[in-house]
């Protein structure tokens, strides 16, 4: 069947759009993480080749991946992640093809911001290093944050209302999936998860304030963590506002500095202007006695000391219409001599 007219606009719009989207797609800024990877164990340790490093984020409960390349001989990858990503909290390098290797740091591949460059220690399931504190910190700290896809999980779940609501998030289920990935049996892991909780519980005159509520979270203690949590964002609050004062007074000095700064330019200004002046009359009165070429030369000397002006005021125009103002003296001042 032949495409009549009103097919093959439609055709050709649809290809624009297309190649509009794919344009726009390419202008979207991406930032460059250079990421190595090195497995500890040995001494010195060795690059981590042919691994493959993800970069993903939880939306919703949802983890999604950003960006994902392999390592090359030196145990380097160069990922390419979304400008909106790259602003993102809650971001987690992850690998895949390591064999044993499980990452070690950062602590369960969390990243509080995006570097430009990252280190990934790896080491091999089972390791003891693997279950220290900031490995469980950040292993609690992702299981809360999971919560919400795993509420979702139990929504969905068909087998009625009644089961529905007996399936709840379980901390145990994570703790033993977590075990499971880094080599250990889940009654060992939730043995040093107990224990590292009850030393936080002990010490916690020198502990965190997320680190109790994390502790308390691990203790099953769901109401004593959400209150530590609500005091940790009172004190996030407050420091907002401190940085916002903060803000607020660093920009009156920004402000006072460029009035200040507007002030000298209008001096400077000032006295490029009258300089200006002095020379056009000095190239005057030389005139006058017939001297032609001192008149010049003195005009040309006012001319460079405006260039000079004007190349470290180029976006100021007052400066440029000076400096074309000089220059316009010294040209008719040079016609005039012949």
């Amino acid at each position: 069947m032949r495409a009549g007219p009103r097919t093959l606009v439609l055709l050709l719009l649809c290809a624009g759009c297309v190649a509009l989207s794919a344009a726009a797609q390419k202008l979207v800024p991406q930032q460059q993480v250079t990421v190595a990877a090195f497995n500890e164990l040995p001494q010195p340790h060795q690059p981590a080749k042919a691994v493959r490093i993800s970069l993903s984020y939880l939306d919703s409960g949802v983890t999604i991946t950003d960006a994902q390349q392999v390592t090359n001989s030196q145990g380097q990858a160069l990922l390419m992640v979304s400008a909106d990503v790259a602003q993102r909290g809650s971001l987690r390098i992850e690998i895949a093809g390591a064999g044993d290797l499980v990452i070690y740091e950062p602590p369960d591949g969390q990243l509080p911001a995006l570097p430009a460059k990252l280190t990934i220690s790896l080491l091999p399931k089972g390791s003891a290093a693997l279950l220290g504190p900031a490995q469980i910190e950040a292993m609690l700290h992702r299981t809360l944050l999971q919560v919400n896809g795993l509420k979702k999980q139990v929504s969905a779940l068909k087998a009625g209302a009644a089961q529905a609501q007996s399936q709840q998030p379980d901390l145990g289920a994570a703790i033993a999936d977590w075990a499971q990935a880094n080599g250990f049996s889940s009654a060992k892991a939730d043995e040093q998860v107990q224990q590292w909780a009850a030393r936080i519980e002990k010490q916690s005159a020198e502990a965190t304030t997320e680190q109790r509520a994390l502790a308390e979270l691990a203790l099953k203690h769901y109401a004593t963590a959400a209150q530590l949590f609500n005091q940790a964002s009172d004190a996030d609050r407050q420091e907002i506002g401190a940085e916002d004062k903060e803000e607020r007074a660093l920009q009156a000095q920004m402000d006072a500095l460029k009035e200040a700064q507007q002030a000298l330019f209008d001096k400077q200004r000032a006295s490029l202007r009258q300089l200006i002046d002095h020379a056009e009359q000095a190239a005057g009165a030389d005139q006058l006695r017939l001297k032609y070429h001192d008149a010049t030369q003195t005009l040309e000397s006012a001319v460079a000391t405006a260039d000079a002006e004007y190349k470290k005021h180029r976006d100021d125009k007052g400066f440029h219409e000076l400096w074309l103002q000089a220059v316009s003296k010294c040209q008719r001042c040079a016609l005039a001599g012949g």
